[in-house]
């Protein structure tokens, strides 16, 4: 933390210090959860010990929202700056975005998804029907990351699954080295986090936990890995179109990952995060995010999503009761809640990527994908 963050930090303190009970209150509950905003717990504390009066309740308001904002900013640099000198000028890339559109048909297809989220609603995935040959021909020696996962993608629905891989295995290394040549260049942290998202994709659960006896952890660093680039990408490009759909698809593999993410959130946050307040928050700024933009009615689920699990706790309707009947804290507050949290844990994984603890050497990365051709047979 540099010093103008600190001298931000000692104001607010200092001020906190004046509201009656605060000193008692760091006595008691000293230390505070890393991640958890210590003026959230201050005034459950004052609640819980004779109230808090009107002008106690705005000072603590202004104090939350200028925290809040500092908290954010200051965490967020990691997540979203990036350098224009390091950023990889790849010549290619605005060619293979202008010939990949108009190399679409217009033709689709529907394969029902393999995943089903909801009890009343068959979910589909929509392909778009793609010339691939003349791009291809033209692409296939690319090194960008993006460029072999969007090919990698295209196979994917021709069923040609060798080249699929081939192309996989291309963007892939790029997500588990150390430097990351492209993490200072957007469209190169996209085909980044495609290719980690795929590969932990097609070795599902089993895959996962079988490559952790060969690969150390495998089955933790993966979904670490995907969970970093997936920040990665909201934030690089943040309030973007781009930032909605992949707040969407880090809400999914939270909710499709509950068990492991739990375990995560724990060993590098604090025990006991709700899984469900950071699925229900990813999906609820990712509606917010998308409605400013004028694409509400694309992420119209994404909001319902939400809200179903603030009152259910579940995507399923039921009379159990839900997040509003478990936490003390309304929607917009478990949101937030949820959002800083998930900034922190991207930010302590970015610590350990910066260590090279989710570094894969050659070896490693063909055993990682032996194990994803074994896992298709």
């Amino acid at each position: 933390m540099d010093n103008e963050y600190r001298s931000e930090v000692s104001k607010i303190i200092e001020v906190l210090s004046t509201v009656k009970g605060f000193d008692e209150f760091c006595g008691e509950c000293y230390p505070f959860p890393k991640g958890d905003n210590v003026i959230l717990h201050f005034r459950k504390w004052k609640e819980a010990h004779g109230g808090i009066e009107r002008e106690e309740n705005i000072t603590l308001s202004i104090l939350d929202e200028k925290f809040n904002s500092l908290l954010k900013k200051a965490n967020n640099n990691k997540l979203s700056g990036f350098s224009s000198n390091l950023c990889v000028n790849d010549k290619d890339l605005p060619d293979f975005l202008n010939d990949f559109e108009n190399s679409k048909t217009g033709d689709l297809s529907f394969k029902k998804a393999n995943i089903q989220h909801y009890k009343t609603i068959r979910e589909y995935i929509a392909n778009i029907g793609v010339d691939i040959r003349p791009v291809y021909d033209k692409y296939k020696n690319s090194v960008n990351p993006y460029i072999n996962a969007e090919l990698a993608l295209l196979f994917d629905n021709s069923g040609m699954y060798d080249l699929r891989l081939y192309h996989l295995e291309k963007a892939f290394r790029y997500a588990v080295s150390y430097p990351n040549p492209y993490w200072d260049t957007p469209f190169g942290i996209y085909g980044c986090t495609e290719a980690v998202f795929e590969v932990q994709y097609l070795l599902g659960f089993q895959g996962r936990k079988e490559l952790s006896s060969e690969i150390p952890d495998f089955r933790f660093k993966i979904m670490e890995l995907l969970y970093l680039y997936l920040s990665r990408s909201i934030h690089i490009r943040e309030n973007t179109p781009q930032s909605a759909n992949w707040l969407s698809n880090r809400a999914n593999l939270l909710y499709e990952n509950k068990l492991i993410f739990s375990m995560i959130f724990s060993e590098n946050l604090f025990p006991g995060i709700n899984i469900d307040i950071q699925f229900m928050s990813d999906k609820i700024y990712a509606y917010s995010i998308a409605e400013a933009h004028g694409l509400g009615i694309i992420f119209e689920q994404d909001k319902k999503d939400a809200y179903k699990m603030y009152q259910h706790d579940s995507l399923i309707p039921n009379n159990t009761g839900g997040l509003h009947d478990m936490e003390d804290a309304t929607f917009g507050e478990l949101n937030k809640r949820g959002m800083y949290r998930s900034i922190a844990l991207a930010n302590k994984l970015y610590e350990k990527y910066q260590r090279g603890e989710y570094f894969l050497d050659q070896d490693k990365i063909r055993t990682v994908m032996r194990y994803i051709r074994n896992c298709k047979r």
